[in-house]
């Protein structure tokens, strides 16, 4: 369910027609509230509400299948398999392909009612492939994705950290370099999880990858969590900054330090995300010294809709 950077990466090639009265930031509106609601208070009724309100206002790209799997824990935890059930199919018919194996479902259901879902999976995915425009660029992307995961997951456990962190800038270069030219010469969505470290030489392809991403998210092919996440880890982890700009890359219960600090809210507001206090409640982190919290105009012109 959290594993948003490679959800989004199965996402990218769904073809992109959007209407017109697509409103980005009051879809977001709705699911800040509904993920609060999923993630703080447990209040899964309430969450399974406003959902439902962001759904009713998404496009082609969103809901995504990330946030059919979210409804879906809501919806079992609140003791409605069915509806649970339902969304599931959405996210596979979505793009998310692998959800029989998330942890997090194993128990859920009776084996029967899980053994039939599982035999439906194999149909949802064709769905999901038949509404992909170009089916060979979808097929170099998981290509390029398995070999990523590959040796994040199977490498990494063979060889000692020094050797693996070289394999995986060699690795990643290739990689980059090859998404660089899928994105600028041949017109296809930019995603996060190919180009997640950008080392040495290839920083210098980060402004352009940073304008392509973050204009990505307005309509919904891009996740602003994934965007921030990529964009806060690159300067701190890989550049050397000793700020992020988002505040979505920080260790188990603290923030690492964020620059700008009054402003941080203005930020993330801009791109669609909660406030750093929900976030922090949410991932039981302390607030930062400095942080001051600002409330969004967005939530607040929807509230008589709520």
């Amino acid at each position: 369910m959290k594993n948003i950077l490679f959800a989004f990466t199965l996402l990218l090639l769904i073809s992109a027609q959007y209407r017109t009265s697509f409103n980005y930031m009051e879809y977001r509106s709705y699911y800040n509230k509904a993920e609060f609601e999923m993630e703080y208070t447990k209040n899964y009724p309430k969450a399974i509400h406003f959902f439902n309100m962001a759904f009713e206002r998404g496009n082609e790209n969103l809901p995504s299948g990330l946030d059919w799997e979210n409804l879906a824990y809501c919806y079992i935890n609140n003791g409605d398999t069915t509806q649970a059930l339902t969304c599931l199919e959405n996210a596979v018919k979505k793009g998310i392909p692998t959800i029989a194996d998330h942890e997090w479902l194993v128990g859920l259901f009776s084996k029967k009612t899980w053994t039939t879902f599982e035999k439906k999976i194999p149909a949802l995915e064709q769905y999901y492939l038949s509404h992909i425009t170009d089916l060979n660029a979808y097929i170099e992307m998981v290509k390029l994705s398995d070999k990523d995961q590959y040796i994040r997951n199977e490498i990494r456990s063979q060889v000692n950290p020094k050797e693996f962190e070289t394999i995986l800038k060699t690795s990643d270069s290739i990689n980059i370099n090859r998404h660089y030219q899928r994105v600028k010469y041949e017109g296809k969505p930019a995603g996060c999880f190919l180009m997640y470290h950008l080392y040495d030489e290839n920083e210098k392809f980060f402004p352009f990858f940073d304008s392509v991403l973050r204009t990505e998210i307005f309509t919904g092919v891009n996740n602003p969590n994934a965007y921030c996440q990529w964009h806060d880890r690159q300067r701190m982890y890989v550049s050397g900054m000793k700020t992020q700009l988002y505040g979505e890359w920080n260790n188990a219960t603290t923030f690492n330090p964020i620059e700008d600090i009054a402003n941080v809210d203005k930020r993330r507001y801009a791109l669609g995300l909660c406030s750093l206090r929900d976030y922090a409640l949410m991932r039981h982190l302390k607030l930062p010294e400095g942080y001051v919290y600002l409330e969004n105009r967005t939530d607040n012109e929807n509230k008589d809709n709520d």
